[in-house]
């Protein structure tokens, strides 16, 4: 029966193969059987283990020799399931010390390797290698080697074969008391032709990532999967890139994803503090009263019927994602009581004291929970993803999740307090807001957390009521101005846009005498003192010297440290420090850095008063395009995130042409895919009367996007150009 069983789960398995072949280059790449205990190796006479799963003082001389004869032929795997203290030495005297991979992680190479995991430091570490995958305890599945045991029976087969589909890892490690009866699973599975992919945060594996159109896939780290084109997924992150392609030129590359938390104000369609009732303008409302609550502040008040405020079309249309965040306190609970509606598209409101959303075709999807009391502050959240499902979170705690029918979106009001029907909502409100992307359970209890403002009154409001409207009145036709001024490299010590570049305060340069080690040491250090925190000696020892030991890390760190503080004291202004048990960098008051005088720049969001200043930082291109650390994809992308913002929001604010594609270039510089960009750039083009340049834009950047995603842009000329023409 359950040779029957393996036939159907292999040819189901021989289904998902992709049209490019990794080549292993790693061990995550292979299946590999192991043997439960010793024992079980040593009758192993047909050399179908090549792993095996025990503790370092079951070691004896013969299982050593059962070892080193499958190494003659084969890699192999040894997990020890205690701290191996001893087994170093053990290794050295079988003579099998030379084949260890210690230091070079989990990289294959061509000569049969000898990979040991163990819980103490002379060897690779199970806590940071291995996902033990029907563990119970805290085995972490962001690993890059899942390890699973087979208990003889059809439900644990079926649980193997499909660990790819839900995890997106091979099964590379099965312990098993019947390797004959798995060969069939794993040959099949070492067949497939799998792509490979990372998502990181932080040069972190970032844990529980969907993807766009493969169903039922959930990973954490690296992925394994099928598909030429992948997308990834998780509510409240942005990816870049967002979507990737494998062809035949780069199959056998991990593709790596950085991931970066979304802020709350992205996607923001809506936020009502209901703070006054200027707030409310240009919205039509009706029996609409602003009070003062004693817990909440300001806030407004629906009476019992009659009452709405009409906010017009502001839901935009071919809605895929939406989220609302408010604070209640409800006068009745009876019947149903919207919270805002948008004609026969949606309703978010509350249904016998229960959290309710309506889809189309009046769909009520009623969450389980206990009702809300009467008279009392309430934290609702509601988010609606694009695998249609609802989550709703009450008082910052997710209290339910349902499927829903897919959402609409059309030209109607967003009407809140009612909706189409007349469900008057009957109580106070506060702090509304609305998105159009799928919050985080992260985000909503950062909402539901989020300290209410002081509630002191500054006269100089009152100064400013009457002082800033006029000075509006004087200053509305005219727009901020700009001087360009070239770029002050000359005077940077440290220079990281364009490149990197270092000098002393004499104007001698450095950079040549940096060792590629003392150049990421020195990155590490200056990047993790942006925030002021630093880092910690064991974080550098991970992002520099992963897999030593702590003697030979603490060696190699103290070297490195030593030649690094050398080469700073040479009049640089730039010293190491460390101290509160953190590693940073101390800038002298004449030291000048293009990263620190930018994220400062960016920090006080000025842009009237400093863009001249900022252009010329940025100008030079993106944060050290010509180095590639994983640890350093995450500070590229939240920094050059904001700068973008900063520009897009610059370009709201001056009129002057030549300002407008300065902004524009340096965007193109970070982003060379940015469309918006794009569509200002040929709006700036046409309007000075440059129709061939507008188009040699245009062409540009579909050479570039086809290079990029391998497919033709999906636009033409001619849909800008009608754009700009409105």
């Amino acid at each position: 029966m359950k040779g029957i069983f393996l036939t159907i789960l292999c040819l189901l398995l021989a289904g998902h193969t992709a049209h490019s072949a990794n080549q292993q280059r790693s061990l995550d790449e292979l299946i590999i059987l192991a043997a439960p205990h010793p024992q079980a190796l040593l009758r192993d006479t047909a050399a179908v283990y090549n792993a095996l799963v025990c503790t370092s003082d079951q070691l004896e001389e013969e299982v050593m020799d059962a070892i080193r004869q499958r190494l003659t032929q084969n890699h192999f795997v040894l997990v020890l399931q205690d701290s191996a203290l001893q087994t170093l030495s053990l290794l050295r005297k079988h003579g099998l010390d030379t084949l260890l991979t210690s230091t070079e992680g989990t990289t294959l190479s061509t000569q049969p390797s000898l990979f040991v995991f163990s819980y103490g430091p002379d060897f690779l570490s199970i806590t940071h290698h291995i996902w033990a995958v029907d563990h119970q305890g805290d085995s972490n599945p962001a690993n890059d080697l899942a390890l699973i045991h087979d208990n003889n029976d059809s439900t644990s087969l079926k649980y193997i074969s499909t660990l790819l589909r839900r995890t997106g890892k091979l099964p590379n490690i099965i312990v098993s008391d019947s390797p004959e009866e798995l060969l069939p699973l794993t040959d099949s599975l070492g067949q497939l032709e799998l792509y490979t992919a990372r998502v990181t945060e932080n040069g972190q594996n970032l844990p529980e990532v969907s993807w766009a159109k493969i169903e039922g896939l959930t990973t954490s780290g690296k992925v394994h999967h099928w598909q030429q084109r992948v997308r990834p997924y998780k509510r409240g992150y942005r990816f870049s890139p967002d979507v990737l392609s494998f062809n035949a030129i780069n199959s056998e590359t991990t593709k790596r994803f950085i991931a970066t938390r979304l802020s709350l104000e992205d996607n923001q369609i809506l936020h009502l503090t209901f703070d006054n009732e200027a707030e409310l303008h240009p919205a039509v409302y009706a029996n609409v009263t602003f009070i003062d609550d004693p817990q909440r502040g300001t806030c407004v008040q629906f009476a019992s019927t009659n009452h709405y405020i009409d906010f017009g079309q502001v839901i935009p249309q071919n809605l895929t994602e939406l989220s609302l965040s408010v604070w209640i306190r409800p006068d009745s609970l009876s019947g149903n009581h919207s919270i805002v509606g948008v004609g026969e598209d949606f309703s978010i409101k509350i249904q016998e004291g229960r959290m309710c959303f309506t889809t189309p075709d009046i769909l009520d999807h009623i969450a389980i929970h206990d009702s809300i009391p009467l008279k009392q502050w309430h934290h609702l959240a509601y988010v609606y993803t694009q695998k249609q499902e609802l989550h709703f979170y009450l008082n910052g705690k997710l209290v339910d999740s349902q499927s829903a029918s897919e959402l609409e979106s059309t030209a109607q009001s967003l009407l809140i307090g009612s909706n189409l029907w007349e469900e008057s909502f009957s109580g106070k409100m506060d702090n509304l807001r609305i998105w159009n992307r799928a919050l985080s359970t992260r985000e909503v209890h950062e909402l539901y957390h989020a300290p209410l403002p002081e509630r002191t009154f500054n006269w100089w409001y009152l100064v400013l009521l009457v002082v800033v409207p006029v000075f509006w009145l004087l200053r509305k036709n005219k727009r901020p101005s700009v001087t360009y001024t070239p770029p002050p490299h000359d005077e940077l010590q440290l220079q990281v846009f364009g490149q990197f570049r270092l000098s002393n305060l004499d104007g001698k340069e450095l950079t040549h005498a940096l060792s590629p080690q003392r150049l990421e040491l020195f990155l590490v250090l200056l990047f993790h003192t942006l925030d002021k925190k630093g880092i910690s000696t064991a974080r550098l020892n991970d992002l520099l010297w992963e897999g030593y030991s702590s003697e030979r890390a603490k060696n190699s760190r103290s070297t490195q440290v030593s030649k690094l503080r050398e080469l700073l004291s040479q009049n640089t202004g730039i010293n190491i420090t460390y101290t509160n048990k953190r590693w940073r960098l101390a800038l002298g008051a004449h030291t000048r850095c293009d990263l620190f005088m930018v994220t400062a720049l960016l920090a006080k969001n000025n842009p009237r008063q400093d863009l001249s200043t900022l252009l010329p930082l940025v100008n030079s291109g993106p944060l050290l395009p010509n180095l590639q650390f994983e640890w350093l994809d995450a500070f590229k992308s939240s920094i050059h995130h904001d700068i973008i913002r900063y520009l897009t929001n610059a370009m709201s604010l001056y009129e002057d042409a030549a300002v407008l594609h300065q902004c524009c270039d340096v965007v193109f510089k970070i982003d060379p895919l940015n469309e918006p960009t794009l569509k200002r750039k040929l709006a700036l083009h046409i309007e000075e009367g440059n129709h061939g340049l507008a188009k040699s834009t245009f062409d540009q950047f579909c050479r570039t996007y086809q290079a990029y995603y391998s497919e033709p842009f999906s636009h033409h000329y001619a849909d800008f150009v009608g754009k700009v023409g409105h």
